[in-house]
C-alpha cells in the first residue's frame, strides 16, 4: 500500500473515531452502590434502541459492547466504576426516583442524542455530578419537570442550553441543594409552569430577572425554602399567572416585590 493511501485511511479512521466519540452520551456508574440490580450490574432506565460501549475506569482491558432497548441491564465481569457510552436512537432517560438511581455518578458528555423528554430524567440521583461542557439536544423537549430533583450534588454548567421549546420547568431543581449556576439566559418564552422549580434549592442565587414569563400561569411554591435567593425579578410579566401561593415561603433573603405585580390574582 502506498504511503499516501495509508495516510488517507488513517485520517479517515481518526475522523470517524472523533466524530463517533463526540456523538456519544457518556456517563459513569458505580455498580456496587445501592440499587435494584446486582453488585456487578447496572440497569439503564431508558426509552429507545441504542448501542452501549462500556469500559471499567482505570482498566482499559475490561471493556465491551452491547445492544440496548428500553430498560437494559448490563452485567460486568466484576463490580467497579464503569464508563458507559451510548449512541443510537436513545430517546429518554427516566430514573423517576427509582431503580439504580444511586449508581449513576457522573454525566461526562451529552453528545448528539435527540431527546424527546427530560421529565423525571435524573430524579433521585443523589450522587450525580456533571462534568459535561456540551449541551443536550433539547429541540424536541417540552418538559424538564423533575429533571434534577433530589440531585443533591448536582451543580453542572447548563446556562448555555437551548430551552426554547420547553413548556414545563416545574420541580426541576427540587432539593438540588448545591445547584448555583447561571441560567439567566435561558429562553423561557414557551414555559407555562414554573411551580416548585427551586423548591429546596438552598444554594441557588443567580440573576433570572430577564426571563420571559409571558406565558407562565403557575408559580406556586416556586422558591419555597430557596433560602439563598435574593435577586430582583420585579420586571417579570405576570399577566397570565393565576397561582403564586407560597411562592417565596421560606426564601429568607428574598425581599418581596409583589408590589410591582398589580395584576396578580390572590
Amino acid at each position: 500500500m502506498q504511503p499516501i493511501m495509508r495516510y488517507y485511511l488513517l485520517a479517515i479512521a481518526v475522523f470517524a473515531l472523533v466524530h463517533t466519540s463526540g456523538a456519544q452520551f457518556v456517563t459513569t456508574w458505580k455498580t456496587n452502590n445501592p440499587g435494584i440490580s446486582k453488585h456487578n450490574q447496572i440497569t439503564i432506565p431508558a426509552q429507545g434502541s441504542y448501542t452501549i460501549f462500556w469500559q471499567e475506569v482505570g482498566n482499559s482491558h475490561n471493556h465491551g459492547k452491547a445492544k440496548g432497548r428500553n430498560f437494559t441491564t448490563l452485567t460486568f465481569p466484576k463490580a467497579g466504576l464503569y464508563k458507559i457510552s451510548i449512541t443510537g436512537r436513545l430517546r429518554q432517560i427516566l430514573f423517576s426516583n427509582q431503580g439504580d438511581k444511586e449508581k449513576l455518578m457522573t454525566i461526562e458528555q451529552w453528545g448528539n442524542i435527540a431527546w424527546v423528554s427530560m421529565a423525571g430524567a435524573f430524579w433521585g440521583c443523589k450522587n450525580l455530578t456533571c462534568n459535561a461542557i456540551d449541551a443536550p439536544d433539547l429541540s424536541q423537549v417540552k418538559s424538564l419537570e423533575l429533571m434534577f430533583a433530589k440531585c443533591i450534588r448536582f451543580n453542572g454548567i447548563i446556562g448555555h442550553w437551548n430551552t426554547s421549546k420547553v413548556v414545563d420547568m416545574s420541580w426541576m431543581f427540587h432539593d438540588a441543594q448545591l445547584f448555583n449556576r447561571p441560567i439567566g439566559h435561558w429562553n423561557t418564552s414557551q414555559v407555562t409552569n414554573m411551580s416548585y422549580m427551586f423548591y429546596g434549592a438552598t444554594s441557588f442565587n443567580q440573576p433570572i430577572g430577564n426571563w420571559n414569563t409571558a406565558k407562565v400561569t403557575n408559580m406556586r411554591w416556586m422558591f419555597f425554602l430557596a433560602k439563598s435567593f435574593s435577586y430582583a425579578i420585579s420586571h417579570w410579566n405576570m399577566t397570565k399567572v393565576n397561582d403564586v401561593s407560597n411562592m417565596f415561603k421560606g426564601a429568607a433573603r428574598f425581599k418581596s416585590q409583589t408590589g410591582y405585580w398589580k395584576q396578580l390574582k390572590k
